[in-house]
């Protein structure tokens, strides 16, 4: 799961805690500590939890700093921290700090729920439809602002890519990255969520498979596989993987994100409402995505259910016509069990549809300035 679900002595009550730290990402101090407070509390949000009852800071002093810069660069990431805590309604109560080579800032988020409030990993079910609220790009940005100032690997994307792009894609991941999930973690509940995960260090096909596998092991869980239509991604990105080779895996979906948007599963007459309300009363203001759909997992007993409701609904006319259908279909079940059996590891949990697309999104200002 993404944050620690512990249950409480009071009757329906569960702790749910989580915790994270950064080096530093980006170039601007304010914005490290307001993007090192989103990922934080994006743990939370993917479980449904809108509201952090406390937070505590972690921070790291640079001892390779001269002391005004160290204490300029500390104080405005300590700003930037508990400003994003203040606007999710929440508050840094303590902390720890400490000498280290590299600045870092992170920290704890805590939060006392009822247990029937969390939307947990294991509830997608055949028949769900999964939106990502972010686009995707993140991480590929802030390595392309770096190479800037790095002539050898500048070198590698120029033909792809100008500087003015590189620095439009750079803004409009800090945009993300600093933007908090509190209204999608809020949305969910209001609009039948069944489960859900952000999209971190895994990158989008890591995080979709940790959902389909808990959907398997929840109880009342059915085997699905997650078979994926479309992806957001920062335009620009995708042409910066493809001239280093795929070395940030955005093709495969398994580009890492830093305060990534969350996969949100939901009841297919559902999914309208998610995304109208999102459009409303979120600011970040790119549309969010419908990416694919849940549906049973090849081979698997709810997948031979679905099978075997088809193959009624095309009566006893097919039947009529086929003196050993009964003797065929022992067969063919015997088959796909044995298949199934000698290969479990052969079927991938998250799949790429024969007509899937990356859609590429504009690049947007920050919403706010440091």
């Amino acid at each position: 799961m993404d944050a620690s679900v512990v249950r409480l002595g009071h009757a329906g009550l569960m702790l749910v805690s989580t915790t994270d730290f950064f080096y530093p990402l980006v170039e601007d101090p304010y914005l490290q500590g307001r993007i090192a407070c989103c990922n934080v509390l994006s743990d939370l949000f993917a479980m449904g939890v809108p509201d952090c009852d406390t937070m505590l800071m972690l921070l790291s002093v640079s001892t390779q700093m001269q002391p005004a810069e160290r204490d300029v660069v500390t104080a405005m990431m300590m700003r930037g921290f508990n400003d994003c805590a203040e606007e999710a309604a929440t508050s840094v109560t303590g902390g720890q700090t400490v000498k280290n080579p590299w600045p870092i800032i992170g920290g704890t988020a805590t939060a006392v729920v009822k247990e029937a409030s969390l939307v947990r990993p294991g509830g997608i079910r055949p028949g769900h439809v999964i939106v990502l609220t972010k686009p995707l790009g993140t991480q590929l940005a802030v390595n392309a602002q770096q190479w800037l100032g790095e002539e050898k690997n500048w070198a590698k994307i120029k033909a792809a890519v100008s500087r003015d792009q590189v620095a439009g894609m750079y803004r409009a991941a800090c945009r993300s990255m600093a933007h908090l999930s509190r209204t999608a973690a809020r949305l969910m509940a209001e609009h039948g969520a069944t489960a859900a995960t952000d999209v971190t260090g895994f990158g989008p096909v890591g995080h979709l498979t940790n959902l389909a596998e808990h959907a398997a092991a929840s109880d009342g869980g059915v085997p699905v596989r997650i078979v994926l239509d479309r992806l957001p991604v920062l335009e620009g990105a995708l042409a910066i993987d493809d001239a280093v080779g795929g070395m940030f895996k955005l093709r495969e979906g398994l580009s890492a994100e830093t305060s990534g948007g969350l996969f949100v599963a939901l009841p297919e007459e559902r999914v309208e409402g998610f995304v109208a309300a999102m459009a409303r009363e979120d600011e970040l203001g790119w549309e969010v995505t419908v990416v694919g759909r849940a549906e049973a997992l090849p081979g698997s007993a709810g997948d031979a259910a679905a099978a075997a409701a088809e193959g009624a609904a095309g009566g006893a006319s097919v039947a009529a016509g086929c003196a050993d259908c009964a003797a065929a279909a022992d067969a063919a079940a015997s088959g796909a069990a044995t298949t199934a059996a000698a290969e479990p590891a052969a079927t991938p949990l998250v799949v790429f549809s024969d007509s899937f697309a990356f859609v590429e999104v504009p690049h947007l200002p920050p919403l706010r300035p440091s």
